[in-house]
């Protein structure tokens, strides 16, 4: 585990039109249409991609792709920013090893599709990163699971695996609003058990049931409605210090993309290209990264902060394997 996060955290970052295994791809997002932010910088968590390759040329890899969440592509990042990046060898043995205790626990399950793990999504939790609540897949109203919506197989299950500092998942029971309900999005259910806190502490696999986000009708609950529940962090649960936190986050996905093979970026159509331009070039998201990679002292950071940002990191990471895996190297 902890040389998939030092892959990662101890090599520079690097914007992702340049070719690395290693080190954090650095994304300029502008999520829900605002002002551009890397992503080590906005309040969500440090996403990094990885997926299991399908076929390959000498340029070009076809894979599978995850969205964030639900849904098939990540919010807020310009599809020229989007890199998945193959497993590496310790990726294999880590996914083989959660496929494993899945059919221990989940083999005899008729409601769980027990396919093997496709993609890998690496989320640091450092600073106030957390993330709102949300569901990792979508269906209707009568519970009907959205194909065209999900990047992820029908009846299979999220497995996270946490490595490093601790910090709380919470899972809050919701329900659609009525028709004429004055409310913006979905509506908490208060009752007993609608609200549960999970401790994700070091070492611990955490394997999201697909029932759990499914509308359906809960009768432990209320008799009146179809629910569902959507889970949410805060981050860390100590967040002055360098306390850092990771998911590496195993999924079956069916969503299938090209890549270039030296950057894993999704190869686009003139069109896609076009498209992408007229949607986030207005944002200014590519000369933002630049300004950053440059080393620039614009948008209130000092001259050089990529450096100070990828020791930091480096220096985060560490700390952390040396607390965890009392490993002082």
């Amino acid at each position: 585990m902890f040389e998939i996060c030092g892959d990662l955290c101890t090599h520079p970052s690097t914007p992702p039109w340049e070719t690395g295994e290693k080190g954090i791809v650095l994304t300029s997002d502008s999520p829900r249409g605002n002002r551009p932010q890397l992503n080590i910088e906005r309040p969500s968590y440090l996403r990094q991609s990885f997926s299991k390759t399908i076929s390959e040329t000498e340029t070009k890899r076809m894979c599978y792709t995850a969205g964030t969440g639900s849904g098939l592509i990540s919010q807020g990042t310009p599809k020229r920013h989007l890199v998945y990046r193959s497993f590496t060898p310790a990726m294999h043995r880590l996914s083989n090893a959660v496929m494993t205790e899945l059919k221990k626990h989940f083999g005899n399950d008729p409601d769980v599709d027990i396919s093997d793990a496709t993609n890998m999504e690496l989320l640091g939790y450092f600073d106030e990163k957390g993330i709102r609540f949300h569901r990792d897949q979508r269906y209707n109203r009568s519970g009907d699971f959205l194909s065209h919506l999900n990047s992820q197989k029908k009846n299979t299950v999220t497995m996270i695996l946490v490595v490093g500092d601790e910090r709380e998942l919470e899972f809050q029971l919701f329900r659609r609003k009525k028709k004429g309900e004055q409310c913006q999005g979905h509506v908490k259910v208060n009752c007993a058990g609608s609200s549960v806190f999970f401790k994700m502490k070091h070492g611990s696999l955490f394997i999201l049931h697909h029932k759990d986000e499914k509308d359906m009708f809960r009768t432990a609950f209320t008799e009146e409605c179809r629910t569902f529940f959507m889970h949410r962090s805060k981050g860390l649960l100590k967040k002055k210090g360098d306390g850092i936190s990771f998911s590496l986050v195993f999924r079956c996905c069916v969503h299938i993309k090209e890549v270039w093979k030296d950057t894993g970026l999704l190869v686009l159509t003139e069109r896609e290209i076009m498209e992408d331009k007229g949607r986030w070039d207005k944002f200014g998201n590519k000369e933002y990264l630049q300004e950053y990679i440059d080393g620039n002292s614009v948008h209130k950071r000092t001259r050089n902060q990529k450096d100070k940002e990828d020791e930091r990191m480096s220096s985060m990471f560490f700390k952390m394997k040396k607390k965890y895996f009392n490993d002082n190297s």
